[in-house]
């Protein structure tokens, strides 16, 4: 609700006030939400929330969620500006083959063991960053297509095309932290790229160099 002061404490004008977990209370602004426990600031958040429907949730795991204009911040409940600086780490929120979106089942964290077959070889991969303070640029590689890190961008998504089969890892990096995120898959070989249908082929040229050895003999 819309109020001028609230437990005490001036509030600036056209601001809502939320309600946190025990003693937590939020003063949501345009531009910034300022958090607040009992008569203690805890935080000067540079988050903007949805305006039309301001919303902060308490979640059961000891975490606050921020549903912001562009997504959303999961920051937790006992976090300290006075302390070190949280910031979560970049995930790799969806992944689509051939413009259709995966089954999330498939790739949910710890993205690991992800198999594709052969025909789906163009990946478009989507990231975020769950909270920051200043604008988030990413990079990122594809090992076992290339060594090299790519250019931080702000882009949050990256597609590769024609990917031939094989194993690889996308690894994820974010400005705002130094951890990487991963996240291995394996692309299946086309029928007659397996080592079966190889070594048929090398029986059927054998079979062919020694019919026409017989009858050229």
């Amino acid at each position: 609700s819309r109020v001028d002061n609230y437990k005490s404490q001036p509030l600036p004008p056209s601001c809502f006030v939320l309600a946190g977990q025990r003693d937590d209370w939020f003063i949501v602004q345009p531009n910034e939400v300022r958090w607040m426990r009992g008569a203690t600031k805890v935080a000067d958040l540079a988050i903007q929330l949805v305006s039309s429907f301001p919303t902060i949730q308490y979640m059961e795991d000891g975490h606050y969620l921020f549903c912001l204009r562009n997504g959303y911040a999961i920051i937790p409940a006992n976090y300290s500006e006075e302390g070190r600086r949280f910031v979560a780490e970049p995930t790799i929120t969806q992944l689509i083959a051939h413009g259709k979106q995966l089954d999330s089942t498939l790739y949910s964290p710890p993205l690991q063991g992800l198999v594709l077959p052969a025909e789906l070889n163009s990946l478009s991969f989507q990231f975020s960053q769950a909270w920051f303070s200043t604008p988030v640029r990413f990079r990122y590689r594809l090992a076992g297509f290339q060594d090299n890190w790519s250019d931080w961008t702000p882009v949050s998504h990256k597609e590769f095309t024609n990917l031939p089969h094989g194993r690889y890892t996308l690894q994820l990096q974010s400005d705002q932290q130094a951890a990487t995120v991963s996240m291995a898959f394996t692309i299946k070989p086309h029928w007659w790229e397996t080592t079966t249908a190889r070594a048929a082929y090398t029986l059927m040229l054998i079979a062919v160099l020694s019919l026409f050895y017989r009858l050229h003999k």
